[in-house]
C-alpha cells in the first residue's frame, strides 16, 4: 500500500502520526534491498498480497536477527503466507474472522471493541490507564505455541471476551461446533535474543 495514502488501510494515518513524533518514514522494496540498515527504528509490513520471496525473506530474516523491530499487519484472507517469519517465534496466524458477540460494533460482530488488555506492555500502556477501546474489523487470532523457542518471549497485547470466536467461514459466521472459542489473541508483541 502506499504509505501516503489516507484511505484503505489507514497507513497514511500512521504515517502522519509518527511524523508528528519526529520519526522519518519512508517505503522501501525489499525485493531491491540487500539489507535494513541498523538505524531504522522499526520496518512495517502492511498485509502483503503475494508471496514473499526468498531474498525479501532473508533481509527481513537478517534484520530481526541483528535485533531489528518489525510489525506485521495481517490482513485476514487478503495477506500472503508469513509463516516463514512468524513460526521461527512461536507464531501462527488463525484460519478465519474473529467475531465477538460480547463486545463488538452493534450488529457488526466481525468488528470486535478491544478493551482487554492482557499482559503490560509499552505498547498498550496508554490504552490500558486511558481504558481506550481498540477496533480491529475483519481481525483474525494470532496463534502463540504453548512451547516457544529458546530466547523468544510473546506478551499478549489485545484480545477479545469469552463470547468470542474464529469463524472458519466468512459467509456463515454464527458459532460452529470446533470454531476456535475466545478470548482470542489478535496483537501480540514478541522479544527474542539477537543472533
Amino acid at each position: 500500500p502506499d504509505i501516503a495514502s489516507m484511505t484503505e488501510t489507514g497507513i497514511g494515518s500512521a504515517r502522519q502520526a509518527l511524523e508528528a513524533s519526529n520519526y522519518q518514514v519512508q517505503s522501501i522494496n525489499l525485493a531491491t534491498t540487500a539489507t535494513i540498515s541498523d538505524e531504522v527504528a522499526a520496518l512495517v509490513i502492511d498485509a502483503p498480497q503475494n508471496a514473499l520471496h526468498e531474498q525479501e525473506k532473508k533481509v527481513v530474516k537478517e534484520y530481526l536477527d541483528r535485533g531489528g523491530k518489525v510489525m506485521l499487519l495481517i490482513a485476514q484472507n487478503r495477506t500472503a503466507d508469513l509463516s516463514d517469519i512468524l513460526a521461527p517465534y512461536g507464531l501462527q496466524i488463525g484460519n478465519g474472522i474473529a467475531i465477538d458477540a460480547g463486545q463488538a460494533l452493534p450488529r457488526q460482530p466481525f468488528v470486535p471493541v478491544i478493551t482487554s488488555y492482557p499482559e503490560f506492555n509499552p505498547i498498550v500502556r496508554d490504552l490500558q490507564s486511558g481504558k481506550q477501546a481498540v477496533l480491529l474489523p475483519i481481525a483474525t487470532q494470532i496463534g502463540v505455541a504453548p512451547q516457544l523457542p529458546a530466547g523468544v518471549a510473546v506478551t499478549r497485547l489485545l484480545e477479545t471476551t469469552e463470547q468470542s470466536w474464529l469463524a472458519t467461514d466468512d459467509k456463515d459466521i454464527n458459532y460452529h461446533q470446533g470454531d476456535v472459542q475466545g478470548p482470542l489473541t489478535l496483537a501480540v508483541a514478541v522479544t527474542a535474543d539477537a543472533k
